[in-house]
């Protein structure tokens, strides 16, 4: 669990009514406030790397609490769904399973090749910055042809739709930036169900 301010802890048993009443508004209607779709981007320099080059970098964006909450709730959501179509073979993305399981799956396929004398092709796939350049319109429409339909596939592009970042470096911070592609670094773990209905086809 993620530590919680003093203020926060303290306030819970007020502020529980009033976030339960924002978050059942916000399901009922299918529509997020704009004020929570912004977030404070700190670009923060990878470890080991060149600060002068700018790919040395990773973004990582500061959202607010109640957005957080809100993605927490979506997220148990999603889990479920693409939990019941994902290949049963799929190990990356994939809680409570460790990618030692994918690379032994990979072994026992090439040993049990090579005892029948059958030729085997390992194809690795690494694609780079992925998360970063995914368009929200090609991310939507896969998540919908994979099972997340419906009230909640409304909701969850409504959170991406006019999404928009100000960047802080040292003590400035710019002006809004509307953000069109890519998954947040430093949302409620939103990335693996997303991955997991993207590379379903491969």
């Amino acid at each position: 669990m993620e530590s919680q301010p003093n203020t926060t802890k303290n306030a819970e048993t007020e502020l529980l009514p009033l976030i339960l009443h924002i978050l059942n508004t916000v399901t009922e209607q299918l529509d997020i406030p704009q004020m929570l779709k912004g977030g404070i981007m700190t670009p923060v320099l990878k470890k080991n790397k060149d600060r002068q080059n700018p790919a040395n970098y990773r973004g990582i964006t500061v959202t607010k609490i109640f957005t957080k909450i809100l993605q927490s709730v979506l997220k148990s959501r999603i889990d479920i769904k693409i939990h019941q179509i994902q290949n049963q073979l799929q190990r990356g993305f994939t809680e409570a399973i460790p990618m030692i399981f994918a690379a032994f799956l990979a072994s026992e396929a090439i040993i049990q090749s090579s005892e029948d004398d059958q030729e085997v092709l390992l194809l690795t796939l690494d694609a780079e910055k992925a998360f970063d350049k995914l368009e929200h319109e090609i991310l939507f429409n896969k998540v919908y042809h994979y099972g997340i339909d419906g009230d909640m596939w409304i909701l969850l592009r409504n959170m991406y739709r006019e999404m928009s970042i100000r960047i802080k470096w040292d003590d400035l911070v710019s002006d809004k930036i509307s953000v069109n592609q890519g998954i947040q670094q430093g949302a409620k773990n939103y990335r693996p169900p997303y991955t997991n209905a993207i590379i379903m086809p491969f």
